[in-house]
């Protein structure tokens, strides 16, 4: 009884975070460009300088309204909630990385939205050069999604698109 009701919980949590999320988000593209690879490898379309790319990231930062994290139990499905999620545009998802114990070990002068903005999507990157999202070796569990990762996907998830997922109980 406890069990079916902490993911009725996690559900209902789930999908209104999502709802929100893809109501406020901004843009990501704009920041990382339009170029995109088959595996989710994206460049940036201008060689900026430092300082530019600093202020455009601050200013993409600022735009960001809604923060999702994801507190997953083992085999819950949040892994593949997640990496439908990313494929979407203006969604960057940094998967596994322990957000909670990462903001404890910050000093003050790195304990802000910028700095941990940054470690997501450097984090986000470097699972997409290593294929985490969509691995080309066959394993037990794949979430690949077919031609989508980071925007290659251009258009945008609708509230009536949203599913439910809901696993059949087994009988004893």
């Amino acid at each position: 009884m406890k069990r079916k009701f902490f993911f009725a919980i996690i559900g209902i949590l789930l999908v209104v975070s999502l709802c929100s999320l893809l109501r406020n988000t901004t843009d990501l593209r704009s920041f990382f460009g339009h170029s995109y690879s088959r595996r989710g490898l994206f460049f940036s379309q201008h060689a900026e300088s430092r300082d530019h790319k600093t202020k455009s990231s601050y200013e993409l930062y600022d735009g960001v309204e809604t923060l999702l994290i994801f507190v997953g139990y083992p085999r819950s499905g949040h892994t593949l909630v997640s990496s439908l999620l990313d494929a979407h545009p203006h969604v960057i998802v940094a998967n596994e990385f322990d957000i909670l114990g990462q903001w404890q070990t910050l000093d003050d002068a790195r304990r802000n939205k910028y700095f941990l903005f940054d470690q997501l999507v450097t984090n986000s990157k470097n699972e997409s050069k290593v294929g985490y999202r969509s691995a080309t070796v066959n394993h037990r569990y794949s979430y690949h999604v077919p031609g989508q990762w980071q925007g290659t996907y251009k258009s945008s998830i609708q509230e009536e698109n949203l599913f439910k997922c809901q696993r059949r109980k087994i009988k004893h």
